[in-house]
């Protein structure tokens, strides 16, 4: 009879023992978790903690070079969390405008965003390609005759 301890004690163990104080997680292998694991259970252990996180007997968040593995409520809230609300404001649910109408929302049946500007402005910058005649010479700094009008830089915006 094998006296081995199941990868659901193992990776909890491993999260406990290995992290270092004041970190509430673990590197999957930095920590040389990945390769105890293997070690240990001669199995890939992206695959076993990837069952664990989705049964939640962890949590674990991505970062370079693998992920850090938490035990359940101990993760941070994940970065991407709420940042469109914090840069436009909560939009409203169910696709209207708080109970104005479409055409009344900025008087273009367009709609704005509580809290945030009456009217986003997209600019888009397109390539202008000039043709390879050589502009006279002119003090540096200024347009050529044939580039006003447009970004010297080759763009119009």
């Amino acid at each position: 009879m094998s006296d081995k301890i199941s990868q659901e004690e193992f990776v909890l163990r491993a999260i406990e023992t290995l992290r270092e104080p004041g970190r509430k997680g673990i590197h999957s292998v930095y920590s040389r978790f990945n390769e105890a694991f293997r070690g240990y259970f001669h199995e890939d252990p992206v695959e076993a903690t990837r069952g664990l996180a989705a049964k939640r007997v962890i949590e674990k968040r991505p970062t370079r070079g693998g992920v850090i593995l938490y035990l359940p409520g101990e993760a941070p809230e994940s970065s991407g969390s709420g940042a469109l609300e914090k840069i436009v404001g909560k939009l409203p649910s169910g696709g209207t405008d708080g109970g104005e109408s479409k055409e009344s929302a900025n008087g273009r049946g367009g709609r704005t965003v509580p809290g945030g500007p009456s009217e986003w402005v997209i600019l888009v910058a397109l390539p202008v390609y000039f043709h390879n005649k050589k502009p006279a010479a002119e003090p540096r700094g200024s347009v050529p005759e044939h580039c006003r009008g447009t970004a010297q830089g080759g763009y119009l915006i």
